[in-house]
């Protein structure tokens, strides 16, 4: 794959909890698209079994009714906040979906890797998390650091 790696990383956007709803059902039908400036990003759970690392995140709504349709980006950032060039995919087995989300309710989406320490020699360290809502530029910095009790080591 040349000199970036392909990371066992995913990212999916799923319509999961109360008061998510599809365009389809009349709740928001043409609602507008939402921007980082009306979310939030909020913690869910963490969870690792079998050196699979899983970060169940949502971004919760803090203005009107919006969309969100794809996929949020991830960027890993290293210790200064500065980019780490890696390669992330997200899970094709997930559709796209557009998720209508009404005031103070959540879009949630999993964030998930290999543990470093089930490769031996072809780990890095990601000091922070950065997520980005599907179709929008400006993302928000997470630090898993308290959650994973110390700065997450990832595999190439």
């Amino acid at each position: 794959m040349g000199s970036k790696s392909r990371l066992a990383i995913v990212a999916a956007i799923a319509a999961l909890g109360a008061g998510l709803a599809a365009p389809s059902d009349g709740l928001g039908a043409g609602a507008p698209k939402c921007f980082s400036s009306q979310l939030t990003l909020k913690f869910v759970t963490f969870q690792g079994a079998t050196g699979g690392r899983f970060w169940e995140m949502a971004f919760k709504n803090t203005s009107t009714t919006c969309t969100l349709r794809g996929f949020p980006k991830v960027k890993l950032l290293d210790q200064h906040g500065h980019a780490i060039h890696k390669s992330i995919g997200h899970w094709t087995l997930v559709p796209v979906r557009t998720v209508t989300l009404a005031r103070n309710k959540l879009a949630f989406f999993v964030f998930r890797y290999t543990d470093g320490g089930f490769c031996p020699g072809m780990s890095f360290d990601a000091a922070r998390f950065e997520f980005t809502p599907p179709n929008d530029h400006a993302g928000f910095v997470y630090n898993p650091v308290p959650k994973n009790h110390g700065v997450p080591s990832l595999c190439t």
